[in-house]
């Protein structure tokens, strides 16, 4: 499970899955992610197993970083709303850096 915890909240501006079929704007709503993978909300429902390849806007900034990983849950947090959990089949090292650098702007 990802953990819950002020350091794991990267906030983004959007997610767009990387075919270019659909993006979501969560207006700099926070996605909980760690070295290995992350929770976002969707509005898109993904079958346990789904591969997923991904890019992020970071909200106050002009990064995007690319993501793939694995759905391992998919759980209704409401009508035509779900909370996605996302396991990475790679550490992506953009993210590792975006993450470090926010957590710095904290202290």
């Amino acid at each position: 499970m990802i953990e819950n915890t002020a350091e794991a909240r990267l906030r983004c501006s959007s997610i767009s899955l990387e075919d270019g079929a659909d993006e979501a704007r969560l207006h700099g709503e926070p996605v909980e992610c760690c070295d290995r993978g992350m929770c976002f909300p969707s509005r898109w429902q993904f079958s346990p197993g789904t591969t997923l390849a991904m890019t992020l806007e970071i909200s106050g900034t002009s990064e995007r970083v690319r993501v793939e990983g694995v759905v391992v849950q998919c759980e209704p947090l409401g009508e035509r709303l779900w909370s996605v959990t996302l396991l990475f089949l790679e550490a992506p090292a953009d993210l590792v850096k975006i993450r470090t650098a926010e957590l710095a702007l904290v202290d």
